[in-house]
């Protein structure tokens, strides 16, 4: 018995549905929104000196949007984070153990 919560993923599984052009603009679109939240967070969180030796390799290893993080991703959002707190409360969040790990963008 195959319901429609099912059908779906079973379609694409069997190879008789394939994803347009359309939908794979808007997950790529989705999965910059997430990338640019979740590093968003990641950097208020490292403002924190609780978290400034934080691994980040272990990071990566659960948060898998920030594998292919760029520095100019990165650049952007600690713009972001500073252009959207007041200067008293913005706090400039520890790159150091982040930074090896960044994504070399090709020229």
């Amino acid at each position: 018995l195959i319901n429609g919560t099912l059908a779906g993923p079973l379609l694409i599984k069997l190879g008789l549905v394939r994803n347009t052009a359309t939908r794979e603009k808007i997950l790529a679109q989705i999965e910059e929104e997430i990338t640019d939240h979740a590093t968003d967070d990641l950097l208020h969180l490292l403002a924190d000196p609780r978290f400034q030796d934080v691994d980040f390799a272990v990071v990566i290893s659960h948060v898998p949007c920030f594998k292919k993080l760029t520095l100019e991703q990165l650049n952007s959002a600690v713009a972001r984070n500073r252009e959207g707190a007041a200067p008293r409360d913005y706090s400039e969040p520890n790159l150091q153990n982040l930074l090896p790990y960044l994504v070399k963008e090709s020229v």
